[in-house]
């Protein structure tokens, strides 16, 4: 078996194409799309700034990027970051009314024009400006609500927070930050309750949250009165600059949810945005014991993907159930180091590490 094992392993080093895809940035494919009045020239190329606008916020985190000198610089040049682009109807509710004067004014507002940017162009320039910019691998958000509301309790799974807080998940991904819930399936009320949630208990939040595997843990405590008025408590817990406790209150929990985004962008700016160096590639090798099957092995590579900082892995090497893998790094090799060891599937293990089933 594990002849079999090595010869299969030496045949995906030798040809990558057969390896299953490494996880990549899910949102940062270089589509922006803007609603338009019409497809005259004037049109589109006022939606072309408004499209370098949002990805160049989406890359950042920030959006006063687009404001700055930089940010104006590569309005004025958008047109050379456009790649292709093409028209799109929207489908709106007035497609089933008769014709009136407000059937003719949502015609006006059918038009999207779908951009297709040269992103690593635009990264490259906001970096060359001193402008901090997300790793390819985009932070990511879990999100655990427990909501009290005409007196009873619950921990939201996806479905519903995600029914509270439609918003939540298209605000940050403008933002370019992946937020998710969790699936509050047997695994996680084995582990965590409304009760730990809404006291903002962090070790049962961190042991509940461990599967997720998410840059920031984000727990709040939402009570909502008669009225409808709600107020929050939350707690966010991840790298040491994202974590904290704060309070905040509003009309709704959708409009407390969501005005979370600006919050979460800014902890995890502190934490995770960077300076690539430009000029140089970083690379970490690292050796991996304890794969034996390639079960364990597309496991591995896709943790390893799925690390901030982490562009891509490759195997270099293969030995009896040991593995070697080149990282190309877009982060200090230190903190790629610092997941590694925080990582509950990985022990380490004289230079290396040992995979844990």
């Amino acid at each position: 078996m594990k002849i079999l094992l090595n010869r299969l392993l030496l045949a995906l080093c030798l040809f990558p194409a057969a390896w299953p895809a490494i996880a990549q940035n899910a949102s940062a494919p270089g589509e922006v799309r803007v609603a338009v009045s019409d497809d005259s020239a004037a049109a589109r190329s006022a939606a072309i700034e408004t499209g370098v606008v949002r990805m160049i916020t989406r890359l950042t985190g920030d959006p006063a990027v687009g404001d700055s000198l930089i940010g104006q610089r590569l309005q004025e040049q958008a047109d050379r970051f456009v790649e292709g682009f093409s028209y799109r109807r929207l489908e709106t509710e007035s497609e089933t009314e008769t014709e009136t004067e407000t059937e003719d004014a949502a015609d006006a507002q059918r038009l999207e024009l779908a951009l297709q940017l040269d992103e690593p162009a635009l990264r490259e320039a906001l970096v060359r400006a001193g402008v901090r910019v997300w790793p390819s691998e985009l932070p990511t958000v879990l999100v655990w609500l427990a909501l009290e509301r005409d007196g009873e309790r619950q921990l939201l799974d996806a479905s519903a927070a995600a029914a509270l807080a439609p918003g939540l998940r298209s605000l940050a991904a403008e933002r370019g930050i992946r937020v998710f819930f969790p699936l509050l399936d047997l695994a996680d009320r084995q582990t965590l309750t409304y009760v730990d949630v809404a006291a903002g208990f962090t070790e049962p939040i961190r042991e509940a949250s461990k599967r997720y595997n998410a840059d920031l843990v984000l727990a709040g405590r939402l009570q909502r009165d008669a009225t409808g008025y709600v107020r929050s408590r939350w707690i966010g817990l991840g790298e040491e600059a994202s974590r904290g406790r704060w309070q905040a209150a509003g009309p709704s929990v959708e409009a407390v949810v969501e005005d979370m985004v600006p919050r979460i962008a800014r902890r995890l700016r502190r934490a995770y945005a960077f300076l690539p160096d430009l000029d140089a590639r970083r690379r970490l090798e690292v050796e991996v014991r304890g794969v034996t099957d390639l079960s364990a092995l597309d496991a591995l590579q896709r943790r390893l993907g799925a690390i901030a900082g982490v562009q891509r892995a490759r195997v270099t090497g293969v030995a009896a159930d040991r593995v070697t893998l080149s990282l190309a790094l877009q982060v200090d090799s230190e903190r790629v180091l610092a997941a590694l060891a925080d990582d509950p599937r990985l022990a380490e293990s004289g230079s290396g590490w040992r995979w844990q089933p």
